[in-house]
């Protein structure tokens, strides 16, 4: 699951779309799950828009960015592919906003969810289950 919050104006209207996409591209190549339906299929992502004055560094408004993926433990399990997803994800965001937007105001945070703690249809997956899918 990815949420990307940012303040207005952060990204022209057009590429909104583009970056959902692009960032559940880039997390799906990175968990090799490109190709599994069910993983695609499942793999949603937002785009929370915020007044300017609800962004705010030091106490002061700013053009941050942050990007929140929660993902089982099986996923992103190491170093390199959270690392490789960090930068790709922030290649994306960098790219298709605005050129007020730098790289260097985007936090991206991953957090894993406890086995048995990631559900669908009503009931909690195991990781062993979520291997098997």
């Amino acid at each position: 699951m990815i949420d990307v919050y940012v303040p207005e104006g952060t990204f022209p209207a057009e590429h909104a779309g583009k970056v959902l996409k692009q960032l559940t591209d880039a997390l799906l190549k990175w968990t090799d799950a490109s190709e599994i339906p069910i993983a695609r299929d499942n793999t949603m992502a937002y785009l929370h828009t915020l007044p300017p004055a609800h962004v705010t560094a030091g106490g002061r408004p700013a053009m941050f960015v942050r990007i929140d993926v929660k993902v089982p433990e099986v996923v992103l399990s190491t170093i390199e592919r959270r690392r490789g997803f960090i930068a790709d994800a922030t290649a994306i965001v960098t790219a298709l906003s605005v050129d007020a937007h730098t790289s260097e105001r985007t936090w991206v945070t991953i957090s894993n969810t406890a086995d048995g703690g990631w559900g669908l249809d009503g009931h909690g997956l195991t990781n062993a289950e979520l291997d098997d899918i």
